[in-house]
C-alpha cells in the first residue's frame, strides 16, 4: 500500500491490480507487457517499477496509468526490485542475477551472478550497501551483503536462513521470512540475525547432563548446531561452530563428557570440541578409500575408544579420545552405514543400507558381513548383552536371543521406524513416524505417538529418569520420571559480583534431599569441597539456592554440585565454568571493623606478583608483617589476630613489586 487507500498487487500472467479504496475493490491495470510480474516497488504515489519475467522492468511515473518497458541485463527472470531513490534501482532474480541502475532505470549494469538459483528479495540501505536472500538447490542459501552496488557479495557475520522476503527498517531493525515457519529478526544493524522461532529440522540430540544439551539441525550445510543450558527451555546456535568445513548437512553429534564432543558430516570429516562447544577443530582421519560420504553415526565405549561410520562404506575407530581416527573397514560406496553399536570393547554390530549388517568380535580388527541372516537394509541396531539384541529394518523390528544367528520379526512394530533408543537398561524407545515404548526390556511395545503429540527422530537420555527427543520444525520433547528423580535441577549458574562468585541453582522438585556440597576446581581434576547448603527434603515446589565463593585465586574456576539424599546416595550436577575478571589492584576495608580482636583483610591482584602487607601503629611504626610472598592473579582474604595489641587506631598497607601501594585504617577494640 502506498497510503491508506492506494495500493497495487502483481502476479502471474501479466496480473496487475490497483485499489483506491483500501482494498475493498480492485481494478485490473493493462501495462501492455505479456509476462509474469514477480515484484513491485514504489518510491512515492507516482513513481514505481515492476520486476518481470524475461529480465524486463516496467516503469511508471504517473501512478500506474502508463508504463514503459526496460530491459535490465539478460533475459533471466527478475523476482525482486528495490527503488533506492529516484535514480538508483537494484533488481535481482533467477540464477543469481542482480542488475543495478544509476539513471532511474534507463540503463542497467549487470553484476556477477551469485551462487543462488533464485534471489527472491533485495533491499538496499543506501546507494552502495544492500542485502539479498534466496535459495540454492531448493534450500535457503542465507543472506548476502554488498557494499559496492552488487559488484561483489559476501555473507555477513550472522546470516539469517530465510529465503523469501526481506524488509529492512530504520534504526538497524529488519525482518525476513521463509519456508518452514522461518522468521528472523535483526535489531543491531542488518548483519546479525536471530530466528524468532526455533524451527530447525533436528536430526540428532545429545545431553551431557540434566541441563546442558546439543541438537543438530539437518536442514543446511554444516548445521547449525544448537545448545541449551537450561534443560531445553531455550536454545541458541553455537556462534563458533565451523559449518564451513562441511559440504553437507549434519547427521550425528556425540559427547564423551561435559566438555568433549564430536560432530561430523561430508567430506567424511570429524570435528572436536574440548570446551563445551565454544571452539572446534578438525581431527585427523586416515585410511578411508572414499572421503566423500557423510559421518552418519558416532559410538564411544569409553572416553578414549570410539567408532564412526560413513554413508559410503567406511568404519573409523579412535583410541586416543578422538584426536586421530583410522579406517577399520572400507566396505564400498554402495554400503550406507547408518548405525554402529558395541556391547564392550570387542563385540560390535552395524546397521546399514544396501547390504547385510557387519559384526566384529575383536574390536573391529575384522568385520564379518552377516550374509546368512534375513536382515537387509537396516536402520539401527542395539544389543542388550551378547545374546539379546534388536535391529530396525524399515517398518519392521527384529530381535535375536542367540547373538544374531537368527533374527525374529516382532509383530508389535508395523510402521516406519528410525532409531532404537534407550533410557535405561529396561526402558526403550523406537522413534520414527510412530513412537513405540517398552518398559520391560523389549517384551511388550506400546504405540505412544498420541501421548507425545507428534513423532520425533532422535532421543537421548542423560539420566535413567530424563530424556529429550527432537524432530522437525524445532520439535523438542522432554520425558521425566518423577518417581525416580531425587532432585530435578533446572538451572545452575555462576556469576562474578565484585570480589566474589555467586552460585545460584534452582530445583523443580525434591525427594529426600539432604543438601548440596559445593565443589570447586581449577583444572577439572582436583576438586575441593568449599561449602554445603541444606536441601528442602521432599517438595514439589520450586526451590532457589545460592552460595558465595569468596576465596578466589586464579584465572578460571569450575564448579559442580553434589546433591546428597538422606540415605547417602548422591548425584553430581553439570559443571559450570567462569573466568575471573580482575582489572585493577585493590585493597578493601577490613571486616569487621572495629576488630575484636580478629578481622579479615581482602585484596585483589590482576596478575601474578609479589605482595607485601604490613601493620603500622598510629605513630607510623611497623609492628607486624602480615604477608610477604608471591601470589597468582585472584581475590584473597587474610585473617589476622590482634589480641597482642592494645586498643586503638592502626594502619595496614599493601604494596606490590609492580608499584601499587594502598593503605587502610583499622580500629581495634577489646
Amino acid at each position: 500500500m502506498l497510503n491508506d487507500t492506494l495500493g497495487f498487487v502483481c502476479g502471474l500472467n501479466q496480473t496487475l491490480l490497483k485499489t483506491t479504496d483500501a482494498g475493498l475493490t480492485w481494478q485490473p491495470v493493462n501495462t501492455g507487457l505479456n509476462a509474469y510480474y514477480w515484484a513491485l516497488d514504489f518510491i512515492d504515489e507516482s513513481n514505481g517499477m515492476i520486476a518481470c519475467g524475461g529480465g524486463k522492468v516496467l516503469k511508471t511515473t504517473d501512478g500506474g496509468n502508463t508504463w514503459t518497458v526496460h530491459q535490465a541485463g539478460d533475459a533471466s527472470d527478475l523476482y525482486a526490485i528495490d527503488i533506492i531513490d529516484s535514480l538508483h534501482i537494484i533488481t535481482a532474480g533467477a540464477n543469481g542475477k542482480n542488475v543495478y541502475s544509476s539513471d532511474g532505470g534507463v540503463t542497467w549494469i549487470q553484476n556477477n551472478r551469485l551462487q543462488h538459483d533464485e534471489l527472491n528479495s533485495i533491499k538496499f540501505i543506501d546507494t552502495n550497501t544492500g542485502y539479498t536472500i534466496g535459495i540454492y538447490q531448493a534450500e535457503s542459501w542465507g543472506i548476502r551483503k554488498t557494499t559496492n552496488r552488487g559488484a561483489t557479495w559476501f555473507a555477513p557475520p550472522s546470516p539469517n536462513l530465510s529465503e523469501w522476503e526481506l524488509e529492512l527498517l530504520p534504526g538497524g531493525i529488519g525482518y525476513s521470512v521463509g519456508s518452514n515457519l522461518w522468521i528472523a529478526k535483526t535489531t543491531n544493524g542488518y548483519d546479525n540475525w536471530e530466528g524468532l522461532f526455533l524451527n530447525a529440522n533436528f536430526v540428532d540430540v545429545f545431553f551431557t547432563g540434566e541441563l546442558t544439551g546439543y541438537a543438530a539441525d539437518g536442514r543446511y550445510t554444516g548445521g547449525p548446531l544448537y545448545k541449551t543450558t537450561d534443560g531445553g527451555l531455550t536454545w541458541f546456535g553455537l556462534p563458533n561452530f565451523p559449518s564451513q568445513v562441511f559440504t553437507s548437512s549434519l547427521r550425528s553429534i556425540y559427547f564423551t563428557d561435559s566438555l568433549t564432543g564430536f560432530a561430523g558430516s561430508a567430506p567424511a570429516r570429524i570435528i572436536k570440541t574440548t570446551d563445551a562447544g565454544e571452539s572446534w577443530y578438525i581431527v585427523n582421519r586416515t585410511g578411508l578409500t572414499d572421503t566423500i560420504g557423510l559421518i552418519n553415526r558416532f559410538f564411544f565405549i569409553n572416553p578414549t575408544t570410539g567408532w564412526a561410520v560413513t554413508t559410503r562404506g567406511g568404519i573409523l575407530k579412535t583410541t586416543d579420545a578422538g584426536e586421530n581416527w583410522f579406517a577399520q573397514l572400507n566396505a564400498g560406496i554402495s554400503v550406507i552405514f547408518r548405525s554402529i553399536y558395541f556391547i564392550d570393547s570387542l563385540y560390535g554390530w552395524t546397521a546399514n543400507g544396501a547390504q547385510w549388517p557387519f559384526k566384529t568380535t575383536n574390536g573391529g580388527e575384522n568385520w564379518i558381513q552377516q550374509i546368512n541372516t534375513n536382515i537387509w537394509l537396516s536402520d539401527d541396531v542395539y544389543f542388550y548383552n551378547y545374546l539379546k539384541g534388536w535391529i530396525i529394518v524399515g517398518n519392521k523390528l527384529y530381535y535375536t536371543v542367540d547373538g544374531g544367528n537368527e533374527w525374529i520379526q516382532d509383530p508389535q512394530i508395523y510402521t516406519y521406524s528410525r532409531n532404537f533408543e534407550t533410557i535405561s537398561n529396561n526402558h526403550f524407545i523406537i522413534t520414527g513416524t510412530n513412537i513405540y515404548e517398552s518398559v520391560d526390556t523389549g517384551q511388550v511395545w506400546q504405540n505412544i505417538t498420541e501421548q507425545v503429540g507428534s513423532y520425533f527422530t532422535a532421543l537421548h537420555a542423560p539420566k535413567i529418569y530424563l530424556a529429550y527427543g527432537v524432530g522437525p520444525l524445532g520439535y523438542i520433547i522432554r520425558y521425566i520420571d518423577t518417581s525416580l528423580i531425587p532432585v530435578e535441577l533446572i538451572n545452575f549458574s555462576a556469576e562474578q559480583i565484585e570480589n566474589k562468585i555467586l552460585l545460584k541453582w534452582i530445583t523443580a522438585t525434591e525427594i529426600n534431599n539432604y543438601g548440596f556440597e559445593i565443589l570447586r576446581s581449577k583444572n577439572l581434576t582436583n576438586w575441593e569441597i568449599i561449602g554445603f547448603v541444606s536441601g528442602n527434603g521432599s517438595t514439589s515446589s520450586q526451590s532457589n539456592y545460592s552460595f558465595n565463593d569468596t576465596e578466589l585465586s586464579g584465572d578460571r574456576f569450575y564448579y559442580k554440585l553434589k546433591q546428597i539424599d538422606y540415605n547417602g546416595s548422591y548425584e553430581f550436577s553439570e559443571i559450570v565454568t567462569i573466568d575471573i575478571y580482575i582489572n585493577n589492584y585493590s585493597l578493601f576495608q577490613n571486616y569487621p571493623n572495629p576488630a575484636n580482636p580478629t578481622t579479615t583483610i581482602t585484596f585483589s591482584i590482576p596478575q601474578k606478583t609479589e605482595i607485601k602487607m604490613e601493620l603500622f601503629s598510629i605513630a607510623g611504626e611497623k609492628i607486624k608483617d602480615i604477608l610477604n610472598e608471591e601470589k597468582d592473579k585472584g581475590i584473597y582474604k587474610i585473617d589476622i589476630n590482634l589480641s597482642n595489641y592494645a586498643s586503638g587506631i592502626y594502619f595496614y598497607q599493601m604494596s606490590t613489586k609492580s608499584g601499587y601501594t594502598a593503605t587502610k585504617k583499622i580500629t581495634l577494640i577489646k
